[in-house]
C-alpha cells in the first residue's frame, strides 16, 4: 500500500511555528524544529521558505494582519494617548 502524501502549505507551517517562536524565541527554534512540527523533512521545508528569517517574517505578517484592527485606534490622531 502506498503512503498517503501529506501536503503542507505555507499557512500550515506558519500556524505551527507561532507556538514554537512564542515558547522558545527566534534563537531557540531551528529549521529542524520547524520541520518536525509540521512533519516535513528540513529539505522539504526549504521548498516553502528559503530560511528561518523568512518564516519568522511571514509569521509576523500573519499575526499583524489578523490583529490589525486592534491597532487602528492607535493610529487615529484624535484618540488621546
Amino acid at each position: 500500500m502506498a503512503k498517503k502524501k501529506v501536503t503542507k502549505t505555507k499557512a500550515d507551517i506558519i500556524a505551527a511555528v507561532i507556538p514554537l517562536f512564542s515558547k522558545d524565541g527566534y534563537a531557540g527554534v531551528s529549521m529542524r524544529d520547524i520541520a518536525k512540527a509540521v512533519s516535513l523533512s528540513p529539505a522539504s521545508l526549504y521548498n516553502h521558505f528559503p530560511d528561518k528569517e523568512s518564516i519568522y517574517r511571514e509569521m509576523l505578517n500573519v499575526i499583524y494582519q489578523s490583529q490589525g484592527e486592534l491597532f487602528y485606534p492607535l493610529s487615529d490622531p484624535e484618540v488621546p494617548v
